[in-house]
């Protein structure tokens, strides 16, 4: 519990408001003796990155800095014993991105630049995630020692095309088995475990071809910041700000139900709270090296989420 010695908070303050739509918690998080947080500026307005987000994003961390969100969630890791593999499903390349980039500094300059890391619905597949940044200068540097990344991990480089757009692939070969059979030739097996490419002032990266070209060639439609959930649920939240960690309840709730059996015991206890809750979004305001604020957002609607 807090106070503990090996705790990271010494201590917490929280307020909640209650309003016709939900309920808003703002906070204070206190260093522990020995620990302190990540310096993070405030900025206003929602990071660039996310306009390109279609509106069935199911979860997305957006902000102002990629670097700042890759030393948080190393330290995390670290300190609890995980590897990037543990969380979800996000793939590792994705957090190579922000974990074994440059420390240099050169891949700190590109990493520091708004950001969008999001999980996408697909009614003809599975979900799949997106990691949106804004280029700079030091863009290509950067990209460069990501692919060094995938080729230690055993992938090939390659390119493809989606339409009128150049892709970077990273993608592993094999070999099809057919020793029951003794057919031949041999098949070549393709299996694309990243993509990459620019769309304007904005570099993409995604494991999903089906994905990436839902990027590239949006429908008609709203994008993810234009739907009334995105704009209710972010609205109480006060800027300047750090960014948004935004969840679609809903959305989420099978697959977590899937990977924590434990949750229907929360669910149960916290009902009627979670039967109503479509949307949740958490920001951090200018933080100091021993204090850090922020707020949550909880949507409450008026029919049960099933």
């Amino acid at each position: 519990g807090l106070g503990d010695t090996d705790d990271l908070f010494e201590s917490a303050v929280f307020s909640l408001q209650l309003d016709r739509q939900g309920i808003v918690a703002d906070g204070a998080l206190l260093a522990a003796p020995g620990h302190g947080f990540t310096m993070v500026s405030a900025r206003t307005g929602a990071s660039e990155s996310v306009r390109l987000l279609p509106p069935e994003t199911s979860l997305v961390a957006t902000g102002h800095d990629l670097q700042s969100l890759g030393a948080t969630t190393s330290g995390l890791l670290h300190r609890y014993g995980l590897s990037s593999g543990q969380l979800a499903d996000v793939p590792s390349l994705m957090m190579a991105a922000f974990l074994k980039a440059d420390q240099t500094e050169r891949g700190q300059d590109w990493l520091a630049t708004d950001y969008a890391l999001a999980r996408i619905e697909a009614a003809a597949s599975r979900p799949d995630w997106a990691l949106t940044v804004h280029r700079t200068p030091q863009t290509e540097p950067t990209l460069a020692r990501l692919d060094q990344v995938a080729q230690e991990q055993g992938l090939s480089i390659g390119k493809l095309a989606i339409g009128e757009h150049d892709l970077v692939a990273w993608s592993r070969l094999s070999v099809a088995d057919n020793s029951s059979r003794k057919r031949y030739p041999l098949q070549v097996r393709t299996e694309i475990a990243g993509l990459r490419t620019q769309l304007g002032d904005y570099e993409i990266l995604s494991p999903s071809i089906s994905l990436m070209d839902r990027l590239l060639r949006p429908e008609e439609g709203q994008k993810l910041i234009e739907t009334s959930l995105w704009k209710t649920t972010t609205a109480p939240l006060s800027q300047p700000n750090t960014g948004y960690f935004y969840v679609n309840w809903p959305q989420v709730l099978p697959g977590l139900r899937q990977q924590f059996s434990w949750l229907r015991v929360v669910e149960t206890a916290a009902q009627p709270l979670l039967s109503h809750l479509e949307a949740i979004a958490i920001t951090g305001y200018e933080s100091q090296s021993q204090i850090r604020t922020g707020a949550l957002s909880l949507y409450l609607s008026n029919h049960q989420t099933q």
